[in-house]
């Protein structure tokens, strides 16, 4: 049981000009593709933008691999990804700048603070159309998506309002940016001479309680806006969470303001606050603008830790079951949560679970095997943060037993039957194609509805006298978690009329040629051949007993087969006296003469010719013509002058 448990962990937070902690860790989470996901990503990429981090967009760019991604939506998350980096270090370079000339106007530089506005207001064009850029990219997505024509997935609809809201967040900070802009240019214009009580030094506190709050609580905020010691009634101050504005309040008769915030569902270790007060209206030209010290709010929220559990092994076309567990510590449990499952990146469910659950789905029948990711992403619910956990699973098919049922000898061209059964461990093969073959006999079956199967098996006539054989069985299965398989059993294989026509060769040929060998011995080679054709020794008797005589008396003395049967016997009589091969009763004739072939030299092309002359008039209907007989004569003349001549 292969068993994967992750949880979610928490970064820690920068100030507010540097890079907060994402939602999701980009380097650690897997990336998989859906409209839910990617909008994930894209609020991802607009927190870093406020937080004037564009090396965090870069990483977020970085861990989304396209491989899922459809052609469609190419251009539109390019244009989203790149105008979000390149509008993250416009705002970080334009923040920069307006803190640049602020210092150089409070020391009466009003040339160079004005030089600096300029390169700023000009990157502040610039990150006005690259947010167009992204506002559009948004909408694409969204209309592929269909997020309007479907209300009914809440997620999809959640996701996208988020990228809503952060695409108005980032235009109120550029806008915030426009006027802080407007409003430096206004006291370089008002400034005719550099006397030192032109403007005047502003000082902002700011206190936050509490400093330690869930995400989605209300923390208060509080503070006063002096001039060297004296209240400033009536001015805006702007607060900002985590470097984007979030509440405007008005200072009142002692220069105090107060206000509140609800912490945002960023799960993230700790939030920024700062106040932000820039001179407007008659204020422009008299005093200077100036920020609050930053405070740092513990956010708290509820890590969720996720494990998931899969079977050791899945197979194609048949279900997996994955157990998950949350656990959340000492924290209040939820009534449920909300997952959103992938298999292998792919979206496949959505769906509230308890604490623990059992997800079921089939695998598809055409998955090749091989090692799978399962991908459990957990959405945040209020206090609760989110996480996810993947775990590996091993796709494989089954390879099925066979067993065989079959007779242990077969007799040709007898025909023979066969019977068994396929299974594995996951049930019996249904409908299988069976493919059924012994040596050139091949024949196909189907299996029942328990696996097995009986055929029958035709054979045909073969030169073979017999000897051991495999049965091959081979199952292609129906259903896609079985592999196709194959088994083999041996049996004997056995020609009786194959054996029977050796039999008479050997009644007919051996005997003569054991006499013929009696008389080379004793020296009278000359006298067993003499130049006129003899009549062959009788094989049988008289009255026609033993194996062969039907045949003998279905042959008229003197006709052509029964003159080429003698002249072979004579001829194998000559070769067996010179070559002392022995024909054994397993032999064929053509088996016969090939063993004897290297003993023969240019008279082996001869003999064999002559076996198969033989061979032919012994084992078919044929029967010889004057052209067959006549070359049968010549070639028994010249064997039996070669073989003389070589014993001469």
């Amino acid at each position: 049981m292969a068993v994967a448990t992750i949880g979610i962990a928490s970064s820690p937070l920068l100030a507010a000009e540097a890079s907060p902690a994402p939602h999701e860790n980009p380097a650690t989470a897997p990336w998989v593709f859906d409209g839910v996901s990617l909008l994930g990503h894209y609020s991802e990429t607009l927190d870093c933008i406020l937080a004037r981090d564009p090396e965090g967009v870069k990483l977020i760019a970085g861990e989304m691999p396209r491989a899922n991604t459809p052609d469609e939506l190419e251009d539109a998350i390019g244009d989203f990804m790149s105008s979000g980096h390149a509008l993250a270090q416009l705002v970080l370079d334009i923040d920069g700048g307006l803190a640049t000339a602020r210092a150089l106007l409070s020391q009466f530089r009003p040339e160079e603070a004005e030089e600096g506005l300029g390169v700023a207001a000009r990157k502040l064009a610039k990150a006005y159309l690259e947010l167009k850029a992204m506002e559009g990219a948004a909408q694409d997505t969204g209309q592929w998506f269909g997020v309007a024509s479907t209300p009914g997935d809440v997620e999809l609809r959640s996701a996208y309002s988020q990228v809503e809201e952060g695409l108005l967040s980032v235009r109120s900070l550029l806008d915030l940016l426009r006027d802080m802009l407007q409003s430096l240019r206004q006291q370089i214009e008002e400034l005719e001479e550099p006397r030192a009580e032109l403007f005047r030094p502003t000082q902002l506190t700011l206190s936050v309680r509490p400093v330690s709050a869930f995400v989605g609580d209300e923390i208060g905020f509080w503070g006063s806006l002096t001039s060297e010691g004296e209240p400033l009634p009536g001015r805006r101050v702007t607060v900002l969470l985590d470097g984007a504005p979030a509440d405007t309040v008005q200072t009142g008769p002692g220069g105090t303001y107060r206000g509140s915030l609800v912490l945002p569902y960023r799960y993230v270790p700790e939030m920024t606050v700062q106040a932000l007060f820039y001179p407007q209206g008659d204020d422009i030209g008299l005093y200077l603008g100036c920020s609050s010290p930053v405070v740092t709010v513990k956010t708290l929220f509820y890590n969720t830790r996720l494990s998931l559990s899969v079977p050791g092994q899945a197979y194609p076309g048949r279900e997996l079951a994955i157990a998950g567990k949350f656990d959340y510590g000492s924290a209040p449990l939820p009534q449920s949560r909300t997952i959103r499952v992938y298999w292998n990146g792919e979206a496949i469910a959505s769906e509230a679970v308890a604490e623990s659950f059992t997800f079921k789905f089939n695998i598809d029948g055409d998955t090749a095997p091989g090692k799978y990711d399962f991908t459990v992403f957990v959405t945040a619910q209020k206090r609760y943060a989110p996480t996810w956990a993947t775990v590996e699973v091993e796709v494989v098919k089954v390879v099925p037993a066979i067993d065989i049922d079959a007779p242990g000898m077969v007799l040709l061209p007898l025909g023979f039957g066969i019977k068994g059964k396929a299974y594995s461990a996951l049930g019996p093969l249904q409908d299988a194609s069976l493919r059924i073959g012994l040596g050139d006999w091949e024949m196909t079956t189907t299996s029942l509805a328990d696996g097995s199967f009986n055929a029958r098996v035709n054979t045909g006539m073969s030169l073979t006298l017999g000897g051991p054989e495999n049965l091959e069985v081979r199952v292609m299965p129906k259903e896609p978690w079985h592999a196709p398989s194959y088994a083999q059993v041996g049996l004997w294989v056995v020609n009786p009329v194959h054996i029977g026509g050796l039999l008479l060769v050997l009644v007919i040929i051996v005997l003569p040629v054991a006499s013929g060998m009696r008389r080379l011995r004793r020296g009278e080679a000359e006298a067993a051949f003499p130049g006129e054709l003899q009549p062959a020794p009788a094989l049988i008797g008289e009255e026609g007993a033993g194996p062969g005589a039907d045949m003998f008396k279905a042959m008229a003395k003197g006709s052509p087969e029964a003159i080429l049967l003698t002249l072979y016997r004579r001829v194998l009589g000559l070769i067996l006296g010179i070559t002392a091969v022995a024909l054994r009763p397993h032999h064929t004739l053509r088996e016969f003469a090939r063993q004897c072939a290297p003993y023969l030299g240019p008279l082996a092309g001869y003999f064999q010719e002559f076996t198969a002359l033989v061979e032919r008039l012994l084992y078919s209907r044929h029967r010889l013509g004057e052209e067959e007989a006549t070359r049968g004569r010549q070639l028994s003349q010249s064997i039996e002058e070669g073989l003389k001549g070589e014993s001469a």
